[in-house]
C-alpha cells in the first residue's frame, strides 16, 4: 500500500474541494430509499446485484433492478450504479448485523475481489482499499454506516478514518471519493469481513 499523500480526495465540506461535486441530497435519499426497499422486499435480487462488480448503467442487471417497485413512479433522477451498490451493502450490514457485528478481523483471510462488473481492476482495488480501512479501524467504519448522510456523525466518522485513507491506497491508484461512495466502499468491505468472521469455521 502506498503511504504517499495526495492520492485521495474526498468531496466533503470538510475537504473544501470544489473539484468534485457531492451527489445531490435528493439523489442520495432516493438511492438510500431504493436500497432499503430492495433489501427488505427483494432481498435475493439485492444480494444478486451486489454479488458481482458494479455494472454499467445500461446493463440488463442494473435495469432490472430499477424496474422493481422501489423507485418513485416519476421524477427520479438517474442513479449511479456504484452509489446503488454501496447503499445496498449498507442496508445488508444493517439487516444482518443490527445487534453489532464482529469487532476484529485479524483471523479473517483477505477478501476475494468481486467477479464481473464494468471495470474489474477498479473493483478489486476499491475492495482492497475498503478492506484495509475497515481492518485498521472497525469501530469508526461501523460508526460511519450508522451515521445519517451529511450529519455531524458522518463528518466525525470520516475525520476519524482519514488517517487510514492515504496509507490504504495502492501505488498508482488515484480515486476521488464523495461521502456516499466512501460509505459504500467501507460498507462492502465491512459486510464481507463480518460475514466471513461470523461464518462457522471448518
Amino acid at each position: 500500500m502506498s503511504r504517499h499523500p495526495l492520492l485521495l480526495c474526498i468531496a466533503l465540506a470538510l475537504s473544501g474541494s470544489p473539484a468534485v461535486a457531492q451527489p445531490a441530497a435528493d439523489t442520495v435519499r432516493i438511492t438510500q430509499n431504493l436500497a432499503t426497499c430492495l433489501v427488505r422486499t427483494r432481498g435475493r435480487i439485492a444480494e444478486a446485484y451486489v454479488a458481482g462488480g458494479t455494472p454499467d448503467a445500461r446493463s440488463p442487471d442494473y435495469q432490472r433492478l430499477l424496474e422493481t417497485r422501489c423507485l418513485p413512479d416519476a421524477g427520479a433522477p438517474p442513479l449511479d450504479p456504484r452509489l446503488v451498490r454501496g447503499a445496498i451493502y449498507e442496508e445488508l450490514y444493517a439487516r444482518d448485523f443490527a445487534n453489532g457485528g464482529p469487532t476484529s478481523f485479524a483471523d479473517v483471510p483477505p477478501l476475494a475481489p468481486p467477479n464481473g462488473g464494468a471495470n474489474p481492476p477498479l473493483e478489486g482495488a476499491l475492495l482492497r482499499f475498503g478492506e484495509c480501512v475497515v481492518r485498521a479501524d472497525p469501530g469508526d467504519s461501523r460508526a460511519l454506516l450508522s451515521a445519517a448522510f451529511q450529519s455531524p456523525g458522518e463528518r466525525a466518522s470520516i475525520e476519524a478514518l482519514t488517517p487510514h485513507l492515504s496509507p490504504c491506497m495502492q501505488d498508482g491508484l488515484t480515486v476521488t471519493f464523495s461521502a456516499p461512495i466512501l460509505r459504500g466502499v467501507v460498507a462492502e468491505a465491512l459486510y464481507k469481513l463480518s460475514r466471513a468472521s461470523a461464518a462457522p469455521r471448518a
